[in-house]
């Protein structure tokens, strides 16, 4: 007889048998929850990086711009001291150039050449000048005649005549330290190290603690492999010899805008006309001014002349009849053209045949102003290339890779803290070529500041000329662009994924 188990015992078995298989389950999806847990870990780290990186690099890009921007607005300060010391150097030389003229004015009178000035007190004489040179002349003729004022006048030209050589001696050393400062400045091998080192602290700093990274550039890759830009060494240019037209030009421009240096003219009319010629009167005519002649020399001349009215072959007209006064100083290099009678240009001061001839002869036995001058100095320029742009808008780009080597990351397979067993931390940070890299641009660029648009030169919206760039304004600045080179680049650097 056959005995047959209960058929409750068999269940109860069942239920026994099927415990702890949760637990397994349990553990499995554990080790997978870590294992994701490490993937979103490390994705998290590494988009951190690649932010990280993009802004450092940015920051790279910017700090270069501003060292850029900076190196040309110094050089443009710098040109426009240059042109300052040659508008100070005009200045002098027209100051000295008068005061000879005063001296040789002075010593005129007290020769009695023009007794009517002799005694500003008679009134008989005031009387015949004011009818021989006008009020204006005698006016000022006879207050050379006052007590201590020719003394005054003589020993105020001595004084010139010695420091003003002094003086133009003391320009040029300050030309030749200006000059000095701005070869320094864009010196390209000492230019490109330092501004290596700088852009390398930059990036250092801003992974401060957080393991190394390298910042490369155009300059440090062989032929701009990668399509990165650095237009600085051909941007700018120095200019000498004959190529120092701009110079002259600006100096030429600026020296004229005081009016003492372009153009020193008057004349006094007497009071009654010429008996016959009623148009025209005795007049005492005083001409002058200082210009620069080519790019080594500067000039400067004053004469007065007493111009009689008359009447020769039925025509009225005027004749020089005395050479009153006259100076002339020049500095520069010696020519064998500025021979006395044979000195070219200062045409408004050659008006006075006479008197500029006198002044010449006297120049040349008088002790050389100026023989320290050098000319024009030579000058640091936007490059011939850039300035014949069709666009006239030259803009400097400047490009930076910066670089993290995979081993660097702060992942749980390389850098980070957090870590795992080899078989939880199973990922890897694959990167293109086991690095990362983010490349961004700047861009220098000419603007005049918003709050000095009203200034002379203010842009077509304010209907004026457009100001265009050059490195005789400091008004350079910088920003961030996209280049076609930096996506590509970035599309490369990429292909492999984060």
């Amino acid at each position: 007889m056959t005995h047959t188990p209960p058929l409750r015992s068999r269940h109860s078995g069942g239920r026994h048998a099927q415990r702890g298989a949760a637990l397994v389950y349990g553990l499995f999806m554990l080790v997978i929850g870590l294992a994701a847990l490490f993937f979103l870990f490390n994705a998290g780290q590494l988009t951190h990086e690649k932010t990280r990186l993009v802004n450092t690099a940015d920051a790279v890009a910017y700090s270069a711009g501003v060292l850029h921007a900076r190196a040309l607005n110094d050089s443009a300060y710098i040109n426009r001291a240059l042109v300052a010391q040659e508008v100070l150097i005009a200045q002098t030389l027209s100051l000295q150039s008068w005061s000879r003229l005063m001296a040789g004015r002075v010593d005129t009178v007290e020769r009695g050449v023009f007794p009517e000035c002799r005694d500003p007190t008679g009134r008989g004489q005031v009387v015949a000048a004011t009818l021989r040179f006008g009020v204006d002349y005698t006016l000022m003729c006879s207050a050379l005649m006052l007590p201590g004022v020719g003394p005054a006048i003589e020993a105020a030209a001595q004084a010139l005549e010695v420091s003003v050589p002094a003086g133009i001696a003391l320009l040029e050393a300050q030309k030749a330290a200006l000059q000095a400062a701005q070869a320094a400045l864009h010196a390209p091998l000492e230019f490109e190290r330092l501004r290596g080192e700088v852009l390398q602290q930059v990036a250092d700093r801003n992974f401060d603690g957080a393991g190394p990274v390298r910042v490369e550039s155009a300059g440090l890759l062989a032929g701009g492999l990668l399509g990165l830009a650095d237009d600085w060494s051909g941007f700018t240019e120095h200019y000498s010899g004959d190529g120092r037209g701009r110079m002259a030009d600006v100096v030429r421009r600026s020296a004229a805008s005081d009016e003492f240096v372009r153009q020193r003219q008057w004349t006094s009319s007497a009071v009654l006309p010429h008996p016959v010629c009623l148009g025209h009167r005795n007049e005492v005519r005083r001409r002058g001014g200082t210009e620069l002649v080519d790019f080594d020399r500067w000039q400067a001349a004053d004469t007065e002349s007493w111009w009689l009215a008359r009447l020769r072959r039925l025509r009225c007209g005027h004749v020089e009849v005395v050479a009153i006064g006259g100076g002339f100083v020049s500095a520069g290099p010696a020519r064998e053209e500025d021979a006395p009678g044979e000195t070219p240009h200062l045409g408004d001061a050659r008006h006075n045949r006479r008197a500029f001839d006198n002044a010449v002869d006297a120049a040349a036995t008088a002790s050389t102003a100026g023989t320290a001058y050098s000319g024009l100095p030579g000058f640091r320029d936007l490059s011939s290339a850039r300035l014949a742009q069709a666009d006239a808008d030259p803009r400097l780009d400047f490009s930076v890779r910066v670089v993290r080597e995979r081993a660097s990351l702060r992942t749980s397979d390389a850098q980070s803290s957090v870590a795992g067993s080899e078989r939880l931390n199973g990922y890897r940070s694959e990167v293109a070529g086991d690095v990362m890299v983010a490349v961004s641009t700047s861009q220098v660029y000419f603007a005049r500041p918003a709050e000095q648009a009203q200034n002379a030169w203010g842009g077509r919206t304010l209907g004026r000329p457009e100001e265009m760039a050059s490195l005789f304004n400091p008004f350079w600045q910088v920003r961030l662009v996209d280049r076609p080179g930096d996506r590509a680049t970035q599309r490369l650097q990429q292909a492999g994924g984060f």
